[in-house]
């Protein structure tokens, strides 16, 4: 049964690597609802993963969130959660909030992949904080001539 398992799991995600969503989502779904282990929860990661690309970011929050609730001894995928949550709040435009998840998920994972992967991203979010505190704001302005000028100019439109 797990040899047939692992062949309807990486028919699922060859599917979503098509983007055939159709396909793949049920896939999914039957292995979140039938199965509590490392299949049912890079299940949920899919399912979480279709939703930010949908751009429907705090349902694919609410998505990780029950992999991490439903499958916390998963924790290789548990911590992809996390990562993805990061991601879907840079997408929100929250980066406190992904600053402070890519920042823990450096700090306390263990798996070497997700902690790189969550190191590049704080590091690009630091970075594109630095540029725009480094940018001045110059504000537009209007140089209007004294008060003589600007009489000067409605007489000439008068006349």
């Amino acid at each position: 049964p797990e040899a047939s398992s692992e062949a309807s799991l990486f028919l699922a995600k060859a599917y979503y690597n098509v983007k055939d969503t159709t396909n793949c989502k049920p896939i999914f779904e039957k292995f979140v609802s039938e199965s509590k282990n490392i299949f049912g929860a890079e299940s949920q990661y899919y399912l979480a993963m279709m939703l930010k690309d949908k751009g429907v970011y705090q349902s694919s929050i609410d998505s990780a969130l029950g992999l991490i609730k439903g499958f916390a001894a998963e924790k290789y995928w548990v911590s992809k959660a996390f990562l993805l949550i990061g991601d879907n709040y840079v997408l929100m435009g929250e980066d406190f909030q992904a600053n402070a998840m890519y920042e823990s998920i450096v700090t306390h994972t263990s798996y070497q992949d997700v902690k790189e992967e969550a190191q590049q991203k704080w590091d690009a979010l630091i970075a594109a904080k630095i540029q725009l505190d480094s940018l001045e704001v110059v504000p537009d302005t209007l140089e209007i001539g004294g008060e003589e000028d600007l009489n000067n100019e409605i007489d000439e439109t008068n006349e």
